[in-house]
């Protein structure tokens, strides 16, 4: 897939609503493809394997600034 997952640190929006309005956003995406469902399945697989990486690699990254700072902290 060529498309990016990209974090998203300037949500004013409480994270409820922002889960409501992409629950939302995906479904009418779906519908609108006109795609039979085991087409929709393979993207969708595809998509969360993306959002998992993504993931991953965040928390990678808050672990390593969380380090950081303890180490920091303690030398302090």
């Amino acid at each position: 897939m060529s498309s990016e997952i990209k974090e998203n640190k300037e949500a004013t929006k409480p994270i409820t609503l922002l889960r409501e309005d992409l629950i939302s956003a995906i479904a009418k995406a779906i519908n609108e493809s006109k795609l039979p469902a085991f087409v929709v399945e393979g993207v969708l697989k595809d998509f969360i394997n993306e959002v998992h990486i993504a993931s991953q690699r965040q928390l990678d990254a808050d672990r390593r600034k969380w380090n950081e700072v303890l180490t920091r902290h303690k030398n302090a």
